[in-house]
């Protein structure tokens, strides 16, 4: 997935896994970014993780296990960059519509 030219913080943002994958971010901006899962408005973590300082051209991998069917999250340096874990219960094509969150 790549980011429009004006979309320069870390990817993917949204991104769709199964639970107990890995997810692993890139930062293809020219600032340092840290991932951690919350409401971005609020500024309040959740806990279910919190990354590193992700210099530029980095990446970073975080196993995410839990059984929510979506965690938010937000770089907590810059606010405003958001992004979305659709955590599925199953592969998207063994999916029926019973399945969809």
């Amino acid at each position: 997935m790549k980011n429009s030219p004006e979309v320069m913080y870390f990817e993917p943002r949204v991104v769709k896994i199964l639970n107990g994958m890995s997810i692993t971010w890139m930062n293809r901006d020219t600032k340092t970014h840290r991932l951690t899962s919350g409401n971005a408005d609020s500024l309040l973590s959740t806990g279910f993780f919190y990354t590193d300082c992700m210099v530029p051209g980095e990446s970073i991998t975080v196993r995410i296990e839990n059984n929510r069917p979506a965690i938010p999250y937000y770089c907590s340096l810059h606010s405003s960059e958001r992004g979305l874990i659709v955590i599925l219960p199953k592969n998207e094509d063994e999916m029926t519509n019973t399945h969809l969150p």
